[in-house]
């Protein structure tokens, strides 16, 4: 079934490690170090929790207003990550990825409706829109990851 095929991409990477596994994995002491040309660690999980909950807030509630574009969406630069920030952002990022499944496994959408609010726009758009971003963007943190992990291993 379709509904179960998204919540295995949203929720256990079925190719891949799953968020958890990742997000667990991670040192909070390396996540502010920086390569040239690159976010940090801790601002890809940043920007993919803002994310996230713009495209699920954009596909539930009629009045939500999405950040402004590109500033939004990004977090100032920080120079050190606390384990006490490091695991709040995680648990946010899972708390608003729980809201869509839930949504999903209820069966509160039709997946292959239109948004009412949202001219053009289906539910599985949305869907598949998130689960491709948090790939993308979990790639980079573990490319990170694997940097750092070389050059001072955690």
């Amino acid at each position: 079934m379709l509904s179960d095929i998204l919540l295995d991409f949203l929720n256990n990477g079925p190719a891949h490690l799953s968020y958890k596994d990742i997000l667990d994995q991670i040192d909070p002491a390396v996540c502010a170090k920086k390569i040239p040309g690159s976010h940090t660690i801790w601002e890809e999980l940043v920007h993919m929790t803002i994310a996230q909950e713009d495209i699920i807030r954009f596909t539930l509630e009629p009045d939500w207003q999405s950040p402004p574009w590109p500033e939004g969406y990004w977090p100032e630069p920080k120079y050190t990550v606390t384990p006490l920030e490091w695991k709040s952002m995680v648990e946010r990022f899972f708390s608003d990825l729980s809201r869509i499944s839930a949504s999903i496994r209820n069966g509160n959408i039709d997946l292959h409706e239109e948004i009412p609010h949202a001219s053009g726009y289906t539910y599985i758009r949305e869907i598949l829109l998130l689960i491709d971003h948090n790939a993308y963007h979990i790639g980079k943190i573990m490319l990170l990851k694997k940097v750092f992990d070389e050059k001072s291993p955690v």
